[in-house]
Parts: structure tokens; C-alpha cells; sequence
């Protein structure tokens, strides 16, 4: 998509379940309406490895989160974690999408 198909800039609001911390973030469209695949990433897509299944307990247990990780080169699921520093982060939104598409 380059520039010239973009519509507009959609403000959308994020809302993290943990804390009452609210973000606004922008949603680019398309002429046509879509959203193109690199939708918009706010830090409240992001957690610590560590708390992902105490975030998402009814999703995956700690110990699965654990083995996705380390075989994440393996099981597609690189492109979910990232480091900050030397911690590893979970992108919620990414891992979700990761796990439907199977």
C-alpha cells in the first residue's frame, strides 16, 4: 500500500484489562476501508513473558508459554516475542493471530 491509498487516520481507542490506562492510538485505512496488515501497535499490546499466562490464564499456562518460546524459531511464533533490554515481551495482539491461524 503506498500513500496515495490512504483514506485516513482513524483514531481507535486501546484499553488494557489489567489497569484503567486508556491509549489512543491511529488506524490507517485504505481508500477502500480496510486496515492494512500492519495495524496500528501500541506498548498496551505488549506484556512480559512472565505475566502473559497470568494476563491470559484461560489461553495458555505458564509452562506453554514457556516451551512456545523457546522453540518459537520452530512454531512460528518468533515474530510474538520481542526483547526490551534483555526481557522478553509477548505481542498480545500478533500471538493471538498467530494461534487462530492454525
Amino acid at each position: 500500500m503506498t500513500t496515495q491509498n490512504i483514506k485516513s487516520l482513524e483514531p481507535i481507542i486501546v484499553k488494557d484489562n489489567g489497569t484503567s490506562q486508556i491509549t489512543l492510538a491511529f488506524e490507517k485505512k485504505d481508500i477502500e476501508g480496510q486496515a492494512p496488515p500492519e495495524q496500528t501497535k501500541t506498548l498496551a499490546d505488549f506484556t512480559r513473558k512472565k505475566d502473559f499466562s497470568k494476563k491470559y490464564p484461560h489461553l495458555v499456562s505458564e509452562t506453554e508459554v514457556e516451551w512456545i518460546y523457546k522453540n518459537r524459531d520452530k512454531n512460528g511464533f518468533a515474530e510474538a516475542f520481542k526483547h526490551i533490554g534483555r526481557k522478553p515481551f509477548v505481542n498480545d495482539r500478533i500471538f493471538y493471530e498467530i494461534l487462530s491461524s492454525r
